[in-house]
C-alpha cells in the first residue's frame, strides 16, 4: 500500500455524509473509486463526487507517501495528560508515527513560537484544561504560535464533529470524544486542507511590502 491513502479515511468521509463508495486498488495504478453498488437502502455518489475523491487521495498521496496522513519525519505533538491521548497513540504507533507530548498549554506555546515547524500536527484535549469556555485564551495563543502546523482540538464536550473552516482563527478541526480511528483519520485529512485555507487567508490580511514601505 507504499503511496496510497487509507481506506478507512475515505470511507470515513463519506460515511459522514451518508454516502459510501467502492474502491479499487490496481497494482503500479494507485486507487480508483466508483459508487457503491445497487442497494436500495444506500445513497448513489455521482460521477462528479468520484472525481474529486480521486483527486483528493492523489494529492493526498503526493503529500504522504508512506500512506498515512500524518506520516512524515515530524512527530505529532499531543497537549494534554498522557492518558487522554492512549487510543491515538496506539493508532499512531501502528503506523510507525512518532509522538511528543506536554501536559501543558503553556510549555506547548513556547517551544511552537520557537520552533513550529518540528511537528506535523498538533492535537489539544481540551478537557484536561477546563473545556472550551475556560482555554479558549490559551488556545488562540497556541493557535498563533502553531504557524503552519495544523491543530486539531479534541473534546466530549462538543456535540459532533467540526471539519469545517468556520472556527479557523482557533483550530483547523474539532473532534468528539470518545473518537474512533475512522474519524480521527478523516479529522487530519480535513485539518490539513483547513491549514492550507487558513494560511492562504493568513497572507491575504498581511500587508505588502509595497504598503509597508508606503
Amino acid at each position: 500500500m507504499q503511496g496510497m491513502w487509507p481506506l478507512t479515511q475515505i470511507s470515513g468521509i463519506y460515511k459522514r455524509a451518508g454516502d459510501y463508495v467502492r474502491s479499487h486498488v490496481a497494482v503500479h495504478s494507485g486507487l480508483s473509486f466508483t459508487p457503491s453498488p445497487t442497494e436500495a437502502a444506500l445513497p448513489w455518489i455521482g460521477s462528479a463526487q468520484c472525481d474529486a475523491l480521486n483527486t483528493k487521495a492523489v494529492r493526498l498521496s503526493a503529500k504522504h507517501p508512506a500512506g498515512f496522513v500524518g506520516a512524515d519525519t515530524r512527530p505529532i505533538l499531543l497537549v494534554g495528560r498522557a492518558r487522554s491521548f492512549a487510543d491515538i497513540r496506539n493508532w499512531l504507533q501502528h503506523y510507525g508515527q512518532v509522538t511528543d507530548s506536554y501536559d501543558c498549554i503553556g510549555e506547548a506555546v513556547q517551544d511552537l513560537e520557537s520552533k513550529s515547524e518540528t511537528w506535523s500536527y498538533v492535537l489539544v484535549q481540551i478537557d484536561d484544561f477546563g473545556g472550551i469556555d475556560v482555554a479558549i485564551d490559551a488556545l488562540l495563543l497556541l493557535r498563533r504560535a502553531a504557524g503552519n502546523c495544523p491543530v486539531i482540538l479534541l473534546s466530549s464536550e462538543t456535540v459532533s464533529d467540526d471539519l469545517s473552516s468556520e472556527r479557523l482563527v482557533l483550530c483547523d478541526a474539532t473532534l468528539r470524544l470518545p473518537l474512533s480511528l475512522t474519524r480521527f483519520e478523516s479529522g487530519l485529512v480535513e485539518a490539513m486542507f483547513n491549514n492550507s485555507t487558513w494560511q492562504n487567508r493568513k497572507r491575504k490580511l498581511q500587508p505588502s511590502d509595497s504598503a509597508v514601505s508606503a
